[in-house]
């Protein structure tokens, strides 16, 4: 896996109402977590895309509440 500390212009932030227990990342204008992060640099780069390509993202449903 890529490691961002080679990425020398990442400014980093500690959450305080997390008890520093996470940190997020300024890169290319948004904030992510390392894990994600460090997945998206190795897309960057890794990545050619081809003229049949589909890019097919899904973000987890939220559980759902009782009440």
């Amino acid at each position: 896996m890529e490691d961002i500390s080679s990425e020398s212009t990442l400014v980093q932030h500690n959450c305080r109402w997390l008890k520093g227990r996470c940190s997020f990342y300024k890169y290319q204008g948004f904030w992510s977590s390392k894990d994600l992060l460090e997945g998206a640099i190795v897309a960057q780069k890794s990545f050619k895309a081809q003229p049949n390509d589909v890019l097919y993202c899904r973000v987890a449903p939220k559980p759902a509440q009782r009440g």
